[in-house]
C-alpha cells in the first residue's frame, strides 16, 4: 500500500514537471504556424528604406555609415547586417525574417528559462516548469502580432534578447570580470539593436553596486569604472550626429502634459493583457508596478538571503518599465492609442515575466518562512491565484483581439502585393500600404526589379494583377 502510494506521488510530481514543460512548446508552435500561415513576402514601410542598403551592397558601394546611419531613434547596425545576410543567400525573401524572427523569441525564452532554473531552484524548484510555461505564453504571445510579420522588428527581438544575455550573465558571475565582459557586449549590441539598449548600459553599473558579490573592494571600483566608462563612450558615440526628426513629436511632451504622459507609459506597459483598450491596458500596467515595487521593496529589506536570485529579476523588469519611459518620450505625442502598438509588447513581455517570478518568490517567503499564519497563506495564495486566473482571461481576450487585427493586416497586404510588380501603373492607394510616399516608393521598386530582389527575383514567379484597387475595395 505505502509502495502504491509513492509511486502515485512520484507520478503526480513527474506530471507536474511535465505538462508544463509540454505546455511551454505551444505558444512558439502556434505562432511559427501564424507566420507560415499569414506572413507575406512583401516589403512594408521601413523595409523600403532598406533597398538602399541592397542597392549599395549590389554595386560595391557598402559601407560603415550604411549600417551606422540613424533610422528614426535608432541605429540597428546589427539587425541590418544579419538582414543582408539573409538577403543575400535568398535574394532578399522577407519569409526568412520572419523565421529569423521566431529564432530570436526562442533565444529569449531560452535565456528566460536558464535565468528561472538558476535562480528559482533554490527557493521554489516545483515551479520552475509553471515558470517557464508563463514566460513562453508571454514571449509569444499573439499581442505582438505585427513584430511576427514583419521582419524589420529583428531588431526588437535582437534587443530583447541582448537584455536578457545582460542580466543573466550578471547573475551567473556575480558581477564578476567574466559576468561583467559578457554583459557590457550584450548591452553595447542591445543598444546597437534598437535605442533602448542604450538603457542596459545603465543598468550594468547598478546591478554591480546592489549585487551580493563574493568580492568587494578594489576589485568591485575597477569593475565599476570601466562598466561606467563603456557605457559613457557607448552613449557619447551614439549620439554624435544624432538629430531629431521634424515629423516627430517633440520630447517636451513630458513636461507639457506629464498626465498624458503618465498614463501613455502605464498602457505601454500593460499593452500584453488589455490590447482592446486602453484604460484596461492602463489598469494592468498600474496594477503591475505597484505589485513589482511592493515585492522588491519587502523581499530585499526583510529577506536578503533572497537578494541574489532577485537582482536579475528586478534589472529585467526595470529595463522594461525604463524603456516604457523611453518610448513615451518620443512617442507619447501621437496620443495614447499608438502605446498600444504591437511592436512595444515584445519589451513589455520582459515585465511581466519577471513580475511573475518576483511574486512567486514573495509567495515563497510568505508560505515557507511563516510570515503569514496557516489561516492566512491560503487567503494570500488564493488573491494570487486569482489575479493570475483574472490576468489570463485578459490575455486571452487580447489574443482575440490580435488575431483579428493579423487577419485584417495579412489580407490587406495580399492585395497590395498584387499591386506591386505592377507599380508602375497601379493605384497610389494600393502602393500607398507598403509606402506612403509613393513617389519615392515607386523610385525603389524600380531599383528593386533591376537588382532582382525581393518580389522581383527570378526564382518567383510574377502573381497576375487580378484587382487594381486599393486595399479594401
Amino acid at each position: 500500500m505505502l509502495q502504491k502510494s509513492s509511486a502515485q506521488k512520484t507520478f503526480r510530481n513527474r506530471l507536474c514537471v511535465v505538462l508544463p514543460l509540454v505546455g511551454a512548446g505551444i505558444p512558439p508552435l502556434l505562432i511559427a504556424l501564424t507566420v507560415v500561415r499569414y506572413g507575406v513576402d512583401v516589403p512594408f514601410w521601413d523595409q523600403w528604406e532598406f533597398v538602399k542598403l541592397l542597392d549599395n551592397a549590389a554595386t560595391g558601394q557598402l559601407g560603415f555609415t550604411d549600417f551606422w546611419e540613424q533610422h528614426n531613434e535608432h541605429r540597428p547596425v546589427l539587425p541590418r547586417a544579419v538582414m543582408l545576410a539573409l538577403a543575400r543567400a535568398t535574394d532578399w525573401d522577407i519569409r526568412y525574417e520572419l523565421a529569423a524572427n521566431v529564432v530570436g523569441a526562442l533565444g529569449v525564452l531560452g535565456m528566460l528559462a536558464l535565468l528561472i532554473e538558476r535562480t528559482v531552484r533554490p527557493v521554489a524548484p516545483v515551479m520552475i516548469p509553471w515558470l517557464i510555461l508563463a514566460a513562453s505564453l508571454s514571449t509569444f504571445s499573439l499581442t505582438q502580432w505585427l513584430n511576427w510579420l514583419w521582419g524589420w522588428q529583428l531588431q526588437i527581438f535582437m534587443n530583447a534578447l541582448a537584455a536578457v544575455v545582460t542580466v543573466w550573465a550578471l547573475a551567473c558571475w556575480r558581477g564578476r570580470w567574466p559576468g561583467l565582459a559578457l554583459a557590457l557586449l550584450a548591452a553595447v549590441a542591445g543598444a546597437l539593436s534598437f535605442a533602448n539598449g542604450l538603457i542596459l548600459l545603465a543598468l550594468i553599473p547598478l546591478g554591480l553596486v546592489i549585487a551580493p558579490q563574493c568580492d568587494r573592494g578594489a576589485s568591485q571600483l575597477r569593475r565599476l569604472a570601466l562598466a561606467v566608462a563603456v557605457g559613457a563612450g557607448v552613449v557619447t558615440l551614439y549620439l554624435n550626429g544624432f538629430r531629431n526628426l521634424a515629423d516627430q513629436p517633440t520630447p517636451f511632451f513630458l513636461f507639457s502634459h506629464p498626465l498624458s504622459y503618465g498614463y501613455y507609459v502605464l498602457v505601454y506597459m500593460g499593452s500584453g493583457l488589455g490590447a482592446w483598450s486602453t484604460s484596461v491596458s492602463a489598469s494592468w500596467g498600474a496594477v503591475g508596478i505597484v505589485t513589482f515595487a511592493w515585492c522588491i521593496a519587502w523581499l530585499w529589506v526583510c529577506s536578503p538571503g533572497y537578494r541574489h536570485p532577485l537582482l536579475p529579476w528586478i534589472l529585467l523588469g526595470l529595463y522594461s518599465l525604463l524603456s516604457g519611459f523611453m518610448t513615451g518620450i518620443g512617442r507619447a505625442g501621437y496620443g495614447v492609442e499608438q502605446a498600444l502598438g504591437p511592436p512595444y509588447v515584445t519589451i513589455s513581455s520582459l515585465f511581466w515575466v519577471s513580475l511573475i517570478v518576483i511574486v512567486v518568490l514573495a509567495i515563497t517567503r510568505l508560505v515557507q518562512d511563516g510570515t503569514v499564519s496557516r489561516i492566512r497563506a491560503p487567503a494570500v495564495v488564493a488573491v494570487t491565484v486569482s489575479l493570475f486566473i483574472l490576468a489570463g482571461v485578459s490575455y486571452g481576450a487580447s489574443w482575440t483581439h490580435a488575431k483579428t487585427a493579423l487577419e485584417h493586416h495579412s489580407r490587406v497586404f495580399l492585395q497590395a502585393g498584387e499591386c506591386l510588380p505592377y507599380y508602375d501603373r497601379a493605384p497610389d492607394d494600393c502602393l500607398r500600404v507598403l509606402w506612403p510616399d509613393v513617389s519615392t516608393f515607386k523610385k525603389r521598386a524600380h531599383r528593386l526589379e533591376t537588382l532582382r530582389l525581393g518580389p522581383f527575383s527570378r526564382s518567383r514567379p510574377e502573381r497576375p494583377l487580378s484587382r487594381m484597387n486599393g486595399p479594401g475595395s
